[in-house]
């Protein structure tokens, strides 16, 4: 995952170090379903959300901004910004809650 983070990154001309830790990672994971789909979409994303504002840098602001995008849901409340995500958020209503927001 992280090859997949620094190679967007790079791509980008964006820094990905601040949040090349194992606690993002798994955040990305989980806010993914731990489908390679998702998780490149909201690298991607959030990458684009990062450039927009022409930030030298990603935040994790910035995925929790690209995951309320992919799933309707409000920026305060990701598995990137929750501290007991994984309590918090249930896999198979991620799943139709981005679903639900592909087909709007």
């Amino acid at each position: 995952m992280a090859a997949l983070c620094f190679g967007f990154a790079d791509r980008a001309n964006i820094s990905f170090v601040n949040l090349h830790t194992e606690d993002f990672y798994r955040r990305l994971a989980f806010a993914s379903v731990d489908r390679w789909g998702l998780a490149i979409e909201l690298i991607i994303d959030a990458m684009k959300i990062a450039r927009q504002a022409n930030q030298s840098e990603v935040t994790i602001d910035d995925f929790s901004l690209a995951y309320s995008h992919s799933t309707g849901g409000s920026i305060d409340f990701s598995p990137f910004v929750i501290e007991d995500y994984e309590a918090a958020f249930d896999g198979r209503k991620i799943i139709e809650m981005i679903e639900t927001t592909k087909r709007k």
